[in-house]
């Protein structure tokens, strides 16, 4: 079963763009790495760049033009109407710099045209411009209905990366190209239907990002599902088990710079209208008993960026699809023990760079979980995962949250313990593949004994 948003589009090709046709580069300029299908930020040596799902400023655009030698391709006195009229957009940014623009045009129902694409010269070969075109279609497939029509024109240089990521030419015009989204493949959606844009706030990015960490890094998927949904919100994303109406796994980013601890709670818990009230559990399961509702994604991690991003976090936090039912005990341990306090043990570390960190997380979902008044199974433990970088190493912490390490389930009020584990135990416990987390070729550390941990002290990072 799929979430409401998945669907058999079908994405045509039109033969030229809206406003401005995309031609191809001067000599001696490039705005295709011949890489692609990264949709993450990239590194270089110590390059890191980052990428926004926002239109371009007419400064960023018209800076990434003339590097390029399109400067006479655009009448900069319209741009920024041009620029207002436009869907959606991506930029991505070296220290602040941008350095690759790309957006979408249309009517915004069925229509819609990739623009604009471009990358500066001392920025190609790092799949910049993929990336780019990668996070437009996903944002189509998150908004559009069904049989929404794309158009592309691509320039002779770009050709050959369109084809790679999926796009074929048509036969009487080898510049026009077509896409057709056939459905397989996790299904991601923005949490809004409509452009963020018209959402009233800075929304910025919507979902986990792999590339936080300047390296990609991604999210475990179900080993024997990984076509599962997956839902983005700000700051973090939801991988779904439907069959349990719970979350499998929930991946975040935590920038420990820019944090807003001011934020209250939000007023409620919601659900989330892209799945139906039966693929997901909500109020009805903790009404009038001793369920609690708790955070997989914490709330202090997701309250950073811009004040309205850490707000819309902050709401999103509180979605049904990122909350778990516990037992009274079990939260109370989780909020109040080294549990709660493992993000922050990596985030007060001198050496970490640039204060931040990934985060996985979730319940293990074990066949034997306890039925609850027929409502839920509850699940009994928790795992976490914390990914970091300390100088030029990249890390990763597997934890369980749990009564018995052995398995011989006590009374839900006996106390939890934190244990730090290898991957492949983990994997075991949760069906889950981390085959591509730091540390998944190292033998000795997926193979590594669960050890308790009492406090901060005992980890060494």
């Amino acid at each position: 079963m799929r979430v409401e948003r998945m669907m058999s589009v079908i994405v045509c090709v039109c033969v030229s763009l809206l406003m401005y046709p995309t031609v191809a580069p001067p000599a001696g300029h490039s705005l295709w790495s011949s890489c692609c299908g990264t949709l993450v930020p990239t590194t270089e040596g110590e390059r890191v760049i980052a990428f926004e799902q926002r239109l371009p400023t007419a400064a960023e655009q018209r800076s990434v033009a003339e590097s390029v030698g399109w400067d006479d391709h655009f009448d900069w006195a319209s741009l920024p109407a041009s620029l207002d009229g436009s869907l959606h957009g991506v930029v991505a940014l070296e220290g602040g710099l941008a350095v690759g623009v790309g957006r979408l045009v249309g009517d915004g129902v069925r229509y819609f045209a990739v623009q604009d694409v471009m990358v500066r010269p001392d920025a190609t070969d790092q799949g910049i411009a993929s990336a780019i075109v990668e996070r437009l279609l996903a944002w189509v497939r998150g908004s559009a209905p069904a049989e929404a029509v794309i158009g592309l024109f691509a320039s002779p240089a770009a050709v050959g990366v369109y084809a790679e990521l999926g796009f074929v030419a048509a036969d009487d015009d080898p510049l026009g190209m077509t896409l057709t989204l056939d459905g397989e493949g996790p299904v991601r959606a923005s949490r809004a239907s409509t452009p963020v844009e018209a959402l009233g706030y800075d929304a910025g990015p919507l979902g986990y990002d792999p590339g936080f960490l300047g390296t990609a890094i991604a999210a475990p998927t179900p080993a024997e599902n990984p076509d599962a949904p997956v839902l983005d919100y700000v700051h973090f994303s939801v991988t779904m088990h439907l069959a349990r109406r719970l979350a499998w796994s929930v991946a975040w980013n935590v920038d420990g710079r820019r944090f807003h601890p001011g934020i209250g709670r939000a007023s409620g818990f919601s659900l989330d209208d892209r799945l139906t009230e039966e693929q997901q559990t909500g109020e009805a399961v903790y009404r009038d008993n001793d369920l609690d509702r708790g955070h997989i994604a914490r709330r202090a991690d997701l309250l950073w960026g811009t004040l309205e991003q850490a707000k819309q976090a902050n709401r999103d936090s509180f979605t049904f699809t990122n909350i778990t039912p516990q037992m009274a005990g079990f939260n109370q341990s989780s909020r109040g023990g080294i549990w709660g306090e493992l993000e922050h043990g990596v985030l007060d570390l001198e050496a970490l760079v640039d204060r931040r960190i990934s985060v996985f997380g979730g319940p293990v979902l074990a066949v034997d979980d306890p039925h609850y008044r027929g409502l839920v199974q509850v699940p009994r433990d928790h795992w976490k995962i914390v990914v970091y970088r300390l100088g030029d190493a990249l890390r990763s912490k597997a934890f369980l949250l749990t009564q018995d390490l052995d398995g011989l389930r006590t009374a839900y009020l006996d106390a939890f313990r934190t244990y730090e584990l290898g991957l492949d135990d983990l994997a075991a416990r949760t069906g889950l593949s981390f085959d591509r987390l730091p540390g998944a070729d190292d033998r000795t550390a997926r193979q590594r004994p669960p050890r308790e941990i009492v406090e901060l002290d005992d980890l060494r990072w």
